[in-house]
């Protein structure tokens, strides 16, 4: 039986500051702007082939992206930070967004103090 493997792979480009996860090679068919910082390209058969991933410096979040599992352990590879949204840990008192390192516990991002 000859079946089609997916793959999956993830380019990163430094310079604007984006990230491709490519799950299977199939024809392009559309693509889901899903927000200012994700996009998915489809197939005919409606399945997704890729997302594209934008601001990634800033961390991702993970909420809502086809197959998730795969997305998150390519960034975790790469050393990309996952964004969590503010509302999942209840922390009414911070408008800053929190950051969940791979397996472990969530934590703030330092911004750098200006005199």
């Amino acid at each position: 039986m000859n079946e089609e493997r997916p793959f999956s792979s993830l380019t990163y480009d430094l310079e604007a500051d984006a990230a491709y996860v490519c799950f299977r090679t199939a024809p392009w068919d559309h693509m889901n702007i899903v927000d200012d910082r994700w996009n998915v390209d489809y197939g005919p058969d409606g399945e997704p082939n890729g997302v594209e991933l934008l601001s990634v410096s800033d961390g991702v979040n993970l909420d809502g992206l086809p197959r998730r599992d795969v997305i998150e352990r390519l960034l975790a590879e790469r050393h990309i930070p996952l964004f969590a949204p503010q509302h999942l840990f209840n922390d009414p008192y911070s408008s800053r967004p929190m950051f969940v390192p791979r397996g472990g516990q969530p934590v703030r991002r330092l911004q750098q103090a200006t005199h």
